[in-house]
């Protein structure tokens, strides 16, 4: 069966299980969780009982906004929801965060490293490409910035924790044309504009499977058996 023939399979033909695993008295962070997957994760999440639930978000006012949504529809304290500012197309904004999250978290169990951007159109920021930094280095920024603070809960209260990042099967189709590129040049040609004209549709694809090389490295870095701090990729589907 080809990629996409299976992908349309599971799309229509498949039931998602509904979750059970307790979350109860845990601290969990999702970004990119005003729309879409990362709203549905943190309702689900407070539906299993999670204490806290930080919403990280570029847009506050759209948080916020969420925030609202989940509590009327799971009845959850007020107390459980907070919006956080984090916006991946800053490096600073990313700093700011995880120094947050290090001088008022208590404890930091999971992570779900959702947010991303997906285009068309050519963009720069930070010095990369726009899919590249947002989808790539930042999320890996952040990553190698909450790792302590996870790495310290899972070792204070005996448990294991999580670095999840959201990937995508599209990785499977990913052309990748710049991994010719000398060695040490290859963020040079995915910068390159002019190469990069005419395939920005394979640009989302790409930047998932560095995603998921940078995931296996970092947990590699990681090994739960020490740090007990689980570092995996889920594709929605």
């Amino acid at each position: 069966m080809s990629f996409f023939a299976a992908f349309i399979k599971r799309q229509f033909f498949y039931d998602v299980p509904v979750p059970t695993a307790s979350f109860k008295g845990k601290t969990v962070i999702v970004t990119g969780s005003n729309v879409g997957l990362g709203l549905e994760a943190c309702r689900w999440i407070v539906r299993l009982g999670a204490a806290k639930v930080i919403l990280a978000c570029r847009n506050v006012e759209k948080g916020e906004a969420a925030a609202k949504d989940i509590q009327a529809t799971t009845s959850c304290s007020s107390d459980t929801l907070q919006v956080w500012r984090l916006d991946l197309s800053s490096y600073a904004s990313i700093q700011a965060f995880s120094d947050r999250v290090n001088a008022e978290l208590p404890r930091l169990d999971v992570v779900v490293a959702n947010a991303g951007l997906g285009r068309l159109s050519w963009g720069m920021t930070e010095g990369n490409e726009e899919m590249i930094t947002t989808n790539v280095v930042s999320t890996a920024l952040l990553g190698c910035l909450v790792l302590p603070k996870l790495r310290e809960t899972a070792l204070k209260f005996d448990t294991h924790t999580h670095f999840t990042v959201t990937a995508s099967e599209l990785y499977e189709v990913a052309k990748f044309k710049e991994r010719a590129a000398p060695a040490g040049q290859i963020f040079a040609a995915l910068n390159d504009e002019a190469k990069a004209k005419g395939s920005m549709s394979d640009r989302y694809s790409t930047s998932k499977l560095l995603g998921m090389f940078f995931t296996k490295q970092l947990a590699a870095m990681s090994p739960i058996r020490s740090n007990k701090v689980i570092v995996n990729c889920v594709a929605p589907g």
